[in-house]
């Protein structure tokens, strides 16, 4: 009664749903910027319908925001799908003022602000079509062939296990080196059991020249990255992520030759004070912290959205 009641006076809301789900919202408005704050508050089930943010002016820019990484730039389609998953969140600022002009729909996997021109990217080869804000043409960007993507399969691991020190306010820490034929979560490797603490993965992979160039690389890192947090490395580091996130992107940092990846992750204390205060943690499941895999080097292609 009480939405419909207020339909009928023609006050709307901030922001529709498409569809009754877990999404939860909070919103708060400041001079020339609205925030609008997303979480998943469901453990298990993914959000994926539409959600529609009204703009307190006549014109305004969307802009995610990352709080993890820092980065804020303008969104490149303001209609499009995507999810959020079990317990994932997402910030979004609305700016005063139009922003720079942007697609409306795209046939390619994503679109972006790259040094402020637009571009589509996508995994595979071949002709996508974008629309613009500007006009109902549709605008043709063709992603050049593509390396075939690669497994990244044999791993050193170094562990720093974090143990209780001689006081309470202190800790050691004990070092294992170990060679990987296969990724596993901790628990299944022998030795890593009850441990917690940081692990850094490290691997060499040599790559040919169809990495480079208009080729980005897409980092999966399959179903498990059973860990709080993590972040990959080449040099420069790259950002963090969490569990919620299984896959990163970079943009030259790889090159033609040999190239060494390194993902660290860093655990929580439970498996450790499984063992050292059983009374009270020995009940809890141990936690499958690690890196499981499979890791992948995806390789996508880059182009700049323009008339054909």
């Amino acid at each position: 009664m009480t939405p419909a009641a207020l339909d009928d006076l023609g006050i709307r809301p901030d922001v529709a749903y498409a569809a009754r789900s877990p999404l939860l919202h909070a919103h708060r408005a400041a001079r020339d910027v609205a925030y609008h704050f997303f979480a998943n508050g469901s453990a298990t089930e993914a959000v994926d319908h539409e959600v529609a943010i009204a703009s307190p002016w006549a014109k305004a820019t969307p802009y995610p925001l990352g709080a993890w990484t820092g980065e804020v730039g303008p969104v490149a389609v303001h209609r499009g799908d995507g999810t959020l998953a079990p317990g994932a969140t997402a910030l979004v600022a609305l700016a005063r003022g139009a922003g720079p002009v942007h697609a409306i729909s795209t046939d390619a996997e994503a679109a972006r602000f790259t040094d402020g021109v637009l571009e589509v990217v996508d995994t595979r080869p071949g002709a996508r079509e974008t629309m613009l804000s500007e006009g109902r043409w549709k605008f043709l960007a063709r992603i050049g062939e593509l390396s075939a993507p690669l497994v990244l399969d044999r791993w050193s691991l170094w562990v720093a296990d974090c143990r209780p020190g001689s006081s309470p306010d202190c800790h050691v820490t004990v070092d294992h080196r170990l060679d990987l034929g296969a990724l596993a979560a901790w628990p299944d490797i022998s030795g890593l059991e009850d441990v917690s603490g940081v692990g850094r993965y490290r691997t060499t992979v040599r790559l040919g020249c169809g990495w480079t160039g208009a080729t980005g690389t897409r980092h999966a890192l399959g179903r498990g990255l059973r860990t709080p947090a993590g972040s990959p490395s080449t040099a420069p580091r790259w950002a963090p992520w969490t569990r919620r996130r299984a896959w990163w992107t970079s943009r030259g940092l790889l090159r033609h030759g040999e190239n060494t990846i390194e993902v660290e992750v860093a655990a929580t204390l439970l498996n450790r004070l499984r063992t050292v205060r059983p009374a009270e943690f020995r009940a809890a499941e141990r936690q499958r912290y690690g890196l499981v895999g499979p890791v992948r080097l995806v390789p996508y292609g880059r182009a700049v959205v323009s008339d054909g």
